[in-house]
């Protein structure tokens, strides 16, 4: 014969239903373990402008060895640290060096941590800034951001730069 369940299994239930839920969201959500060669080659601006052409669009490029160059990237999300800061509207080129560094917390952002060479032009010195990694291996975007985590520029992955 069936029985029915007790009042203490009943209140354990909504527990249990939300680590479930908790679980299976969290899956969802993790960003996958990277690679170096995750990352090694050419990373284009995402937006309606740079599906046209790639002429203006910013655009990183990372090599095996650990090296970076970048062009046209804003000023906005890129800028030099005072007093050299250029305006937000000023796109730059830029080369450095660049690493993983791989987040412990499940849910947060894998960073790329890059080393902007000094600029010889402008006496820009040394100085370090971060894209952030997100989406699963097969869709990855880098990303920066500026003010709020809303107000961002997107990378992806490109074959070239000539797309």
């Amino acid at each position: 014969m069936c029985q029915a369940p007790s009042q203490r299994h009943l209140l354990k239930l909504p527990w249990l239903l939300l680590c479930v839920l908790l679980t299976v969201a969290c899956s969802l959500i993790r960003v996958d373990e990277i690679e170096k060669q995750d990352l090694v080659g050419v990373w284009k601006e995402e937006s309606e402008n740079c599906e046209k052409t790639s002429q203006d669009c910013s655009w990183f490029e990372f090599t095996a060895d650990g090296i970076f160059r970048a062009r046209n990237i804003p000023g906005e999300f890129f800028g030099y640290v005072k007093p050299y800061q250029l305006p937000s509207n000023n796109l730059f080129d830029a080369s450095g060096t660049w690493k993983i560094e791989l987040s412990s917390d499940p849910l947060g952002n894998h960073k790329v941590r890059l080393r902007f060479d000094r600029d010889p032009e402008t006496g820009v010195p040394v100085y370090n800034d971060v894209l952030y990694v997100s989406g699963k291996k097969e869709n990855m975007r880098l990303f920066a951001w500026h003010g709020d985590t809303s107000h961002r520029i997107t990378f992806v992955k490109s074959e070239d730069l000539q797309d």
